[in-house]
């Protein structure tokens, strides 16, 4: 003997494996079975959800009929009234005007904008210069005033 195969069964030794019985579920039913009930909650709980949705409380059984009977309505008022069309509706605005004035006018706008801005800046700008140049010229002053008065 082996060390390799001792303690186990050889071919000619293995019990027959037991076959199902015809009354036993095979797992395939047990999925059908499963899927089924699973399918039913839903639907259940769909027509309470319906019946929820109506004040009354009676729920409409037939939400499709009472659809398809609307969207029949709807294309017998649109027979009757040729002027009213969904699908003829078109945006407006092919004029030339529109499509170059109005980014033209946007662009000037936000242009003076940063120019007053820039302008602001140069003109805080030279007004500190100016400053700076007034205490120079007091300074100066102060120095060269004792010299003329005779000091």
């Amino acid at each position: 003997m082996n060390i390799f195969t001792a303690g186990s069964a050889t071919e000619g030794t293995l019990p027959p494996e037991p076959r199902p019985e015809v009354t036993e579920k095979t797992i395939l039913d047990k999925a059908a079975e499963c899927l089924w009930w699973t399918l039913s909650y839903f639907q259940a709980d769909q027509a309470q959800m319906e019946a929820r949705r109506y004040q009354d409380g009676t729920g409409d059984p037939d939400y499709g009929r009472r659809l398809r009977e609307l969207e029949g309505q709807i294309a017998e008022i649109d027979r009757e009234q040729s002027s009213f069309k969904m699908g003829d509706y078109h945006e407006g605005g092919g004029n030339r005007w529109d499509k170059w004035a109005m980014p033209g006018l946007v662009t000037l706008a936000v242009s003076g904008i940063i120019g007053n801005v820039v302008q602001s800046m140069t003109v805080s700008a030279l007004r500190q210069e100016v400053a700076d140049l007034q205490k120079e010229v007091d300074h100066i002053e102060k120095l060269i005033e004792p010299r003329y008065r005779g000091g």
